[in-house]
């Protein structure tokens, strides 16, 4: 999904000073869908230091050796931004030394693949997905319309029983209907993880808006602020507190 601040959040991180105080070279490169193999690998040079008169005659070999010559043995980071196709990463992959040096690759992109690879490895980390979610689940990916933090949150969802197929059904159709609803689809999509807690989490979650932006939340002083508003029910033989940190839990899960 474009014009979600891919690029934007990309951009932001690669112009930080200490980022780029950090790395010895920085390259940005934009592909389109129809991308040039030829003019990606002289951006590439050229972001190395090389002037791009000097390189206009040089062959793709030509660019792709100079290339790897000029990151060896640097830091590097490099954003290539709006990727449609792995086989650009094929194209580039081998002409980036690997000299494990805290070199980094980043790349955005809107393809649906790469949404359901995060879906998969949140719900069920380095196992294999059983073959009845995978269906259902890229169904959801493809829904959740490339939007990392939305899919970060389905998959929060559907890990609570994630080889149910009737839950995962159910979340599927939830996730359609927000993403094809008029409005902020992002918002939709998200609201869907706050109407799945249980009436006495949605309050304590709720409370947590009272807080400034970016202030930092002690969690006894949390706590006691749910207490004392009477959010927390506590069952014997547990006490208040016991109740309390029990519903933090279950909210950061």
């Amino acid at each position: 999904m474009g014009g979600i601040g891919k690029t934007t959040l990309a951009r932001n991180l690669y112009s930080d000073s200490l980022i780029e105080y950090h790395f010895d070279i920085h390259a940005w490169v934009v592909l389109s869908q129809d991308y040039n193999v030829k003019l990606m690998f002289t951006s590439l040079v050229c972001s190395t230091g090389e002037p791009n008169g000097e390189l206009n005659h040089k062959s793709i070999e030509e660019l792709a050796e100079r290339l790897y010559k000029n990151l060896k043995g640097r830091r590097y980071l490099v954003v290539m931004d709006d990727v449609w196709d792995t086989k650009v990463c094929d194209d580039v992959k081998r002409f980036f030394p690997d000299d494990n040096n805290g070199s980094r690759i980043v790349l955005t992109s809107r393809r649906s693949e790469a949404s359901w690879d995060l879906l998969r490895k949140t719900v069920f980390g380095e196992k294999d997905c059983p073959s009845t979610p995978e269906m259902i689940g890229q169904k959801i990916a493809h829904n959740c319309k490339g939007l990392p933090l939305a899919i970060v949150v389905i998959g929060g969802l559907l890990s609570k029983d994630s080889t149910a197929q009737k839950d995962w059904e159910c979340i599927a159709e939830d996730v359609k209907t927000a993403a094809t609803n008029g409005g902020d689809q992002f918002m939709e999509i998200l609201s869907l993880s706050y109407n799945s807690l249980p009436y006495h989490l949605k309050a304590c979650f709720l409370y947590t808006g009272v807080f400034p932006e970016d202030y930092e939340i002690f969690v006894t002083q949390l706590i006691k602020l749910w207490i004392a508003e009477g959010f927390v029910k506590p069952p014997t033989p547990k006490s208040f507190k016991q109740v309390a940190e029990d519903y933090l839990k279950d909210l950061v899960d």
